[in-house]
């Protein structure tokens, strides 16, 4: 038997392979190491790869995205699924400045904006930026007064239906809807397959780093599977030098990823004690009047506990040097986007907490495991 479901621009085939269907049907196999592969025919790609255009779009939907790197890629998945159900066209998503991380990175500078747009065109209609009828309706503009404009009542885990009953409306009368807030603002729940398909493309798919965090990320984790001498950088902060000429080595190293998400503000609005006594019961309650900038709370007198531990700890600054993190320095969003990227590369990846950062890479490992099972035609 053979099973063929669309999704989005691959096909997944389940398939059934054994000597008497290799006689019938031997002109769609080959072989690759002994084992079978299935070709398509050119004709039969084709057809199942076609796309029917875009219809006409209802107009623009804008989303303002706050929260730090990971609950923000969830709200762009959530607005890719939210043009669809519109059949709008969405505005590349304006990310705001986060109080605590003080980083005004933009979408631009932190996904590859040009791969995500092309992944997705025969999904749905996505612009850079809005026309110029349009060009009055910035953050600034809604932050000022009331506008008919703005959509700010979506309620928490919003089903499809309620876009479709409330914003559907605003984008007839007015052309263009912006939504704030819009973080977890679209169900998981109860939402059509296609959707859900959607998201995950977006995530896994559509969502790349920009360049020069994924050859940092790649230059962290080449340290960490082939560790070597330690080298001073101009600043004289010792560091450590991959392994350039790795043919001689069998086998890489592995190593483990730590998500400790333990700053301060996080300490402080946590009502946990963490035996420090009335010292730290009065650190905490000043750390909650103010807005700290992702410090790990207690410093390093923390970490050195850890480190006894496990001597062989690692971070960003003690495997490249300065000039290597120039360009995520003090960009507490590129920061996180590494972050991101050398965690999928790990072995194993711990968090403390369940937050959003423990969400993605649970997410990224059931898709890895779903795809393993099938055969995957790239319609690219």
């Amino acid at each position: 038997n053979q099973l063929l479901q669309s999704q989005g621009t691959r096909v997944y085939l389940k398939v059934r392979y054994d000597k008497k269907i290799s006689q019938i049907f031997g002109h769609l196999w080959s072989t690759k190491d002994g084992k079978p592969v299935l070709t398509l025919l050119p004709h039969l790609k084709d057809y199942l790869c076609s796309k029917a255009p875009l219809p006409d779009s209802s107009g623009y939907i804008q989303v303002f995205l706050d929260g730090g790197l990971n609950q923000q890629r969830m709200g762009i998945c959530d607005a890719v699924a939210v043009a669809k159900i519109l059949n709008a066209t969405l505005v590349i998503p304006y990310l705001e400045v986060n109080p605590v991380w003080k980083d005004a990175s933009s979408f631009e500078d932190i996904f590859d904006v040009d791969h995500f747009m092309n992944v997705l065109k025969d999904d749905i209609s996505i612009v850079k930026e809005l026309p110029d009828e349009y060009t009055w309706s910035t953050r600034e503009y809604y932050a000022s007064a009331i506008r008919s404009t703005r959509v700010k009542n979506a309620p928490l885990h919003a089903s499809a239906n309620w876009y479709l009953e409330h914003v559907a409306p605003v984008l007839e009368s007015y052309g263009i809807a912006a939504i704030s807030p819009f973080s977890h603002r679209l169900a998981f729940n109860n939402m059509p397959a296609e959707i859900q398909r959607l998201r995950c493309k977006v995530n896994f798919e559509a969502l790349t780093f920009v360049s020069h965090v994924r050859i940092l990320g790649d230059l962290l984790v080449n340290r960490l599977r082939f560790p070597a001498v330690e080298s001073d950088d101009a600043a004289g902060t010792d560091y450590l030098k991959q392994v350039v000429d790795t043919k001689g080595i069998k086998n890489a190293g592995k190593f483990v990823t730590l998500h400790l998400r333990f700053d301060k503000d996080m300490a402080a609005h946590s009502a946990c004690d963490f035996g420090g006594g009335k010292a730290e019961k009065r650190a905490l309650a000043r750390y909650r009047k103010t807005i700290w900038r992702g410090r790990v709370y207690g410093g390093e007198a923390r970490i050195s506990a850890l480190r006894k531990l496990f001597p062989q700890i690692e971070d960003k600054k003690s495997l490249a040097s300065a000039v290597e993190r120039a360009q995520i320095s003090g960009k507490a969003s590129l920061s996180a986007a590494v972050d991101y990227y050398v965690s999928l590369h790990s072995d194993i990846f711990v968090s403390a907490s369940p937050g959003n950062m423990h969400n993605a890479m649970i997410e990224l490992e059931n898709t890895i495991l779903l795809n393993e099972q099938h055969a995957i035609l790239s319609c690219g």
